[in-house]
């Protein structure tokens, strides 16, 4: 996984200056040529059902996020990035938070839709418009990819029973099936069809999977997964760490969630996951990982789940990497009790005194 994430997997900030308009001017000297191969009638009809979108679909406004909540819109729906930020991009992962919620998936589905999102979009310029048809064809693609049986249905009837009207009436007809049925197939044709990423909660399970600490109690070990979890899922709602490796970011995780549990677990924790870490061939104090560190430091802290908020500082940050004046973690990127979270973990340190002594 961990060179998958690097080559295959690897993607690269495409919000960043220039990066747009260099893509944009690639695909204008491409374009003929690719109108050459595209001789085909089914190739020819894949290519126009895209396009028909601004016109065929125009003035609907859909369940997800719609171009009326967000910034300034676009004059026209040609295929450029006029008006896509990252703010849209948080706004649409927080729209597929809300809906692996409803239908009761696993959430790690929204971490595999921004990957195919991200990736999508750093070959290819969107209009607002497209950009959120390819965010629904992106979640419908890794919930049929990437979900099982249903939590509370009969194990036999597989998850990703979201048929694809159910899916299209999230947007209340802003889109239509031949349409979404086309987009699925430019991420799967763009993507290279590699549509099993590496995802930083995956990684952050087998590294504490690995992690060595015998004395740490069950309670203690899942208090530390459901932390690692949340800081997880608020790198995915970030924009941020979209450049980053997702082992930086779930070692990240691991490391804050170790120093914001230090009362229950061992006190040399980060010395054996430093030690850990080092025969796979990572390092703590990598500048992305201290990178990483520090702005999921900032997220929790800013959403109120810090006791103190860090500084604001540059330092930590890795080269190429652009930091935004603020974080804004989502209310709705993971089910955390905190209150309760707390108490338990003051009760496990408690005990672990108490045995101590």
């Amino acid at each position: 996984m961990v060179k998958q994430e690097v080559s295959t997997y690897a993607t690269v900030d495409y919000l960043a200056a220039g990066y747009q308009q260099r893509l944009l001017e690639h695909e204008e000297a491409t374009s003929t040529q690719n109108s050459l191969e595209l001789s085909s009638s089914a190739d020819s009809s894949f290519s126009d059902t895209l396009t028909s979108t601004s016109t065929s679909t125009a003035g609907g406004n859909g369940g997800a996020p719609s171009e009326a909540e967000g910034p300034s819109t676009a004059t026209s729906a040609s295929s450029n990035t006029n008006g896509i930020t990252e703010l849209w991009r948080e706004k649409i992962c927080e729209w597929c938070y809300q809906v692996v919620d409803h239908f009761d998936f696993q959430r790690e589905v929204v971490s595999i839709t921004m990957n195919y999102l991200d990736r999508y979009l750093a070959r290819k310029t969107v209009s607002k418009r497209f950009f959120q048809l390819a965010a629904m064809a992106s979640l419908s693609l890794a919930v049929k990819l990437h979900t099982g049986p249903t939590t509370s249905g009969n194990s036999s009837q597989p998850a990703s029973n979201l048929s694809m009207s159910s899916m299209l009436s999230l947007s209340r007809g802003y889109f239509t099936v031949k349409q979404m049925e086309a987009m699925e197939m430019s991420i799967m044709i763009t993507l290279g069809w590699h549509l099993h990423p590496p995802t930083s909660l995956t990684l952050t399970k087998h590294l504490l999977f690995l992690l060595p600490l015998p004395g740490l109690s069950f309670e203690a070990r899942h208090n530390i997964m459901e932390l690692a979890r949340f800081l997880n899922e608020l790198s995915v709602i970030d924009y941020f760490f979209v450049p980053h490796r997702p082992s930086h970011v779930a070692v990240a995780a691991l490391a804050n969630t170790m120093d914001e549990l230090s009362t229950i677990i061992p006190r040399d924790s980060l010395c054996v996951f430093s030690e850990l870490l080092s025969k796979l061939d990572l390092d703590l104090q990598d500048p992305a990982v201290l990178s990483c560190r520090h702005r999921l430091q900032l997220l929790y802290a800013q959403g109120g789940y810090a006791a103190t908020q860090p500084s604001t500082s540059n330092q930590g940050t890795a080269s190429g990497a652009r930091q935004r004046p603020e974080a804004n973690p989502s209310p709705v990127s993971v089910a955390f009790g905190t209150a309760s979270f707390r108490e338990e973990t003051v009760r496990l340190a408690e005990n672990k005194d108490d045995s101590e002594s």
